[in-house]
């Protein structure tokens, strides 16, 4: 089995790096076994700074795979950074059936049906690939897709105008839409990977929608391994042990590779035997990528966190 191991490196942007440290982060993931890194960028970050990202992580013998992060509200990848899009572009937003924007897990989300939203996306992710050197793009969970959205556009798109039609709109604009950005990541270049990940609770129709999708390459999930601590949100709780088999029967079925991302944060020092031993069945899934965090945030013994998923690299290595 030819799988590869990606580190998830979401630093957020910040103002200040020293390349000597992000060198040595990069040569730690190569190291550790890793083969590719995954690198967040946000709306603003065309800059020289992520080129410059992504020349060290290459020099550290590692492809790259940008994480739009936030971008227009309608991805994760990165600290809940509001888009800046959404905030200048009001008439974009999902919109509740009381007029108001739809309550959404970074601030504000744009619509996938608008074509302003999708104009300016497309553009941006094209440029973001032939600009800055990446391997691939990763879409981390679409977000909002399971709300309904009550702008003037769905409204008239959609004769039942109900919660339940409407959400199943939304679903299939936002697949439509990853779906047009895969298309446009690959004229850039046919060798660029497409990687999309949903979370546990995505439903069978928009699973089903972006399976559809012929530009993308890579499909999976991700979640915890073990407790997550108090901070833990009720959807965060299905163990990739649990969500796994099913995401990956659907995928290989559609023609895709495997992926998924084993997230190690907010983990408790009581939780560390739990995930130890948990990390060993990953092997048994045999995924076509397995991605893992580096240094995920908020871990009481990060240290730890990262020696224990070290050891389940080498097994994973060790066929």
């Amino acid at each position: 089995m030819n799988t590869e191991i990606s580190f998830y490196y979401l630093d957020c942007c910040p103002f200040i790096w020293k390349p000597a440290h992000l060198l040595d982060d990069f040569s730690d993931m190569k190291r550790m076994g890793g083969d590719s890194v995954c690198i967040s960028i946000l709306e603003e970050d065309h800059s020289g700074n992520y080129k410059g990202k992504v020349a060290l992580a290459h020099e550290a013998g590692l492809k790259v795979y940008a994480v739009p992060s936030r971008v227009g509200g309608l991805f994760a990848g990165s600290p809940k950074v509001p888009s800046m899009f959404c905030a200048r572009n009001m008439d974009t937003l999902m919109m509740t059936r009381n007029g108001t924007p739809q309550d959404a897990t970074a601030g504000l989300t744009c619509c996938a049906n608008n074509p302003k939203f999708q104009g300016w996306f497309l553009q941006w992710i094209e440029r973001l690939v032939s600009e800055s050197g990446v391997e691939g793009v990763v879409f981390d969970e679409p977000k909002e897709a399971h709300k309904p959205c009550y702008c003037d556009i769905c409204v008239g798109l959609c004769e039942a105008r109900s919660d339940e039609a409407l959400t199943r709109l939304r679903e299939e604009a936002v697949a439509a839409l990853i779906g047009q950005a895969c298309a446009a990541i690959k004229q850039t270049g046919e060798s660029h990977k497409t990687i999309l990940f949903v979370m546990p609770d995505a439903t069978e129709n928009f699973i089903n929608r972006l399976l559809a999708e012929r530009d993308v390459d890579y499909f999976g999930n991700d979640g915890p391994m073990c407790h997550q601590g108090p901070r833990a949100q009720k959807h965060q709780t299905t163990r990739l042990t649990q969500s796994v088999p099913a995401i990956f029967e659907k995928a290989g079925k559609a023609g895709k590779k495997t992926f998924t991302l084993i997230e190690t944060f907010h983990v408790l020092e009581v939780a560390l035997p739990e995930l130890r031993a948990e990390l060993k069945k990953t092997k048994a899934w045999r995924a076509d990528m397995y991605a893992f965090y580096y240094y995920g945030p908020s871990n009481e013994n990060a240290a730890e966190v990262m020696r224990i998923t070290e050891g389940a690299i080498r097994e994973l290595r060790n066929e």
